[in-house]
């Protein structure tokens, strides 16, 4: 091996290394984006509870308040399914839409729930094949 065949390996090398380092400190940036998003949601979770509690306490009711609290809920849960997402593909994963596991970027089948991971994607496709073949009705 020459000189400059191991000058090659050694750039290829660190030019991995820096690559892989940025996945490394873009999935902790996530992580913690995640993590936060976790605390909102137990945060959420508990003044609904809280509130719920105390209408009760005082027979009052207020829905907008319980329909607000829902539907931030509802968002902070649409906020963590997207950063696992991202995460997930980093990581050269992809989640299972049924029980969330992390199964390997070509698996089809879910290996904890054995779900079908690619059903949509493989739909759509068929979906565009098929309407492409159709002519157009005039």
């Amino acid at each position: 091996m020459g000189l400059d065949e191991i000058k090659d390996v050694a750039k290829d090398f660190a030019d991995k290394a820096v690559t892989k380092t940025g996945e490394v400190v873009e999935v902790s940036k996530l992580r913690l984006e995640l993590s936060k998003q976790q605390g909102r949601l137990r945060g959420l979770y508990q003044r609904l509870g809280s509130s719920v509690y105390s209408m009760k306490e005082k027979d009052y009711e207020d829905p907008d308040l319980i329909d607000n609290l829902c539907q931030d809920i509802k968002e902070n849960l649409k906020i963590q399914k997207k950063l696992q997402g991202q995460i997930a593909a980093l990581k050269k994963m992809s989640v299972c839409p049924v029980c969330g596991s992390r199964n390997p970027m070509d698996s089809i089948y879910c290996n904890q729930c054995g779900s079908r991971l690619k059903q949509e994607f493989q739909q759509n496709a068929k979906e565009e094949s098929a309407s492409e073949a159709e002519p157009a009705d005039e």
